[in-house]
């Protein structure tokens, strides 16, 4: 029995993760010398996805237009990375690293003005409310420092 089929068999798409997990457990348990790489898992992980997380309209989470926008901006694609940091406002207004990456797209495009503009605003939202995309266990890619703040605005 393969793991796609007991996925569809036992209508996984309705379980959650710590289903998956258990059943690509059981799944691997049984086979003697099955070894799983991370490709294969790439391609079983999708059966993973929660129906009713797969039916709402809108399943980004609340930083995932900043990660994109800022993926989009490190890819030198512009205009789809303020459109992401748009986005991104509409959910929160407050964070920091928007504002921050926002000046930086703007700085890259040649308008300085406006660079400095999203940069002092960054600056104000990051000393005032003190909300910025944070881990306290970790430090992300794409986060954003008081420190890198203050050196860009000058």
């Amino acid at each position: 029995m393969s793991l796609i089929y007991s996925t569809a068999k036992y209508g996984f798409n309705a379980c959650s993760y710590q289903s998956f997990f258990m059943l690509l457990f059981k799944f691997i348990k049984s086979k003697s010398s099955f070894i799983l790489s991370f490709g294969e898992l790439a391609l079983i992980a999708p059966h993973a996805t929660p129906t009713r997380a797969r039916e709402k309209k809108n399943w980004m989470r609340p930083y995932d237009y900043l990660h994109r926008g800022v993926t989009y901006f490190q890819l030198k694609n512009y205009t789809a990375a303020l459109a992401d940091f748009e986005k991104q406002l509409t959910v929160c207004k407050q964070l920091a690293d928007t504002y921050y990456y926002r000046g930086l797209v703007h700085e890259a495009q040649g308008s300085p003005a406006k660079a400095k503009e999203y940069l002092q605003q960054a600056y104000e939202k990051y000393t005032s409310t003190g909300f910025h995309c944070t881990d306290p266990y970790s430090v992300t890619p794409d986060q954003v420092f008081l420190l890198e703040i203050e050196r860009k605005r000058k």
